[in-house]
């Protein structure tokens, strides 16, 4: 095994069962990955193909609306890793819109020259019949499942902008985790080059060189890894770095995204984009200035930027009402046309 292996990481708190309210206090209390095993173990598609990974694919299958679905194809010699191209100028896959039933058949038999994966499928969508058996008791109805599906397929470091349920369903999977603060030791690759719209971390975790990247040892020591099997499901706290690892040949998990921003220009990578293209183009004088004021105003502990100014004259820096937002959230939309 090698000496970083991510099977040699700690492991997230595991629950074997969590009501509703007694999950809105755990992620209140602390902010960190953890698992619920067994979540999902009564959803048919788990109870009925439980250890049976491709009766539960031709499952889906059988039930899936004949549409075309985004379907990506990674070569064998990748070793399912979804990631850059040796010179980083592409990708090391490609991805093609199918009819269904040909991603299917591609997934189930066509896997002697290439992995492929249906990933972030929404539920209500492409298995509409099927929607109604994924209810998860932890989180608003309302919250639309997104269905990935395929074979040995291993996801970079990544994080996602909202908090994340996500649910095995057939097959193996490992997650490792990374705390936020840990984003300088993962090597983080191109923000606007990207292999599905967020940043990745270059490490490979499987085999991570260490004389290539000798921070990766740090995150390794603060490191979290499980494996998940049918039913399980992990909470994933945004923006907590995650590595995902598909472990059977036939793969379906389902993921529940939910935010409490309302807004789109509240969406933290977008400001973070703009913070860079902002700052970037300053000279140092200004870029420390600017660090300066926000410092002050977000990160200072202890500090009220807001307590000289009377209560109903503090705007922005009081309580943000609905009303507030929405009128913040068109000034900023103006200001970037």
């Amino acid at each position: 095994m090698h000496p970083y292996s991510n099977q040699k990481m700690a492991s997230p708190k595991i629950f074997s069962s969590l009501s509703k309210s007694e999950f809105e206090q755990r992620c209140k209390q602390t902010y960190e990955p953890f698992v619920i095993r067994g979540l999902a173990s009564h959803w048919p598609l788990v109870s009925m193909h439980k250890g049976s990974e491709s009766d539960a694919m031709e499952y889906l299958q059988a039930n899936c609306l004949q549409k075309q679905m985004h379907l990506t194809r990674i070569p064998n010699d990748q070793n399912g890793r979804m990631f850059y191209s040796q010179d980083m100028r592409a990708m090391n896959f490609g991805t093609a819109q199918l009819a269904a039933d040909d991603c299917f058949t591609r997934i189930l038999q066509d896997t002697s020259d290439a992995d492929y994966a249906i990933q972030s499928a929404r539920v209500s969508e492409y298995f509409p019949a099927l929607r109604a058996q994924m209810d998860n008791p932890l989180i608003d109805n309302k919250v639309e499942p997104l269905i990935w599906l395929g074979n040995r397929v291993i996801v970079a470091p990544h994080f996602d902008e909202a908090d994340n349920i996500a649910v095995v369903v057939a097959g193996k999977r490992r997650f490792t985790l990374f705390p936020p603060e840990q984003v300088s030791n993962l090597y983080i690759g191109p923000l606007d080059h990207t292999p599905a719209g967020q940043a990745i971390g270059l490490v490979d975790v499987k085999t991570p060189d260490v004389d290539k990247h000798p921070r990766y040892a740090e995150a390794f020591v603060h490191g979290l890894s499980v494996e998940l099997e049918p039913g399980d499901a992990i909470y994933i706290p945004t923006p907590w770095w995650h590595h995902v690892e598909s472990l059977s040949p036939y793969n379906v998990l389902v993921n529940y995204w939910w935010s409490d921003r309302s807004v789109s220009t509240a969406m933290p990578y977008p400001m973070l984009l703009h913070a860079i293209q902002s700052l970037k183009t300053m000279d140092t004088a200004k870029q420390k200035a600017w660090f300066a004021i926000m410092q002050y105003y977000l990160f200072d502990e202890g500090v009220d930027p807001s307590a000289h100014i009377p209560e109903h004259a503090r705007g922005i820096l009081g309580e943000l009402s609905p009303q507030l937002i929405r009128q913040l959230d068109g000034y900023i939309k103006q200001q970037l046309r």
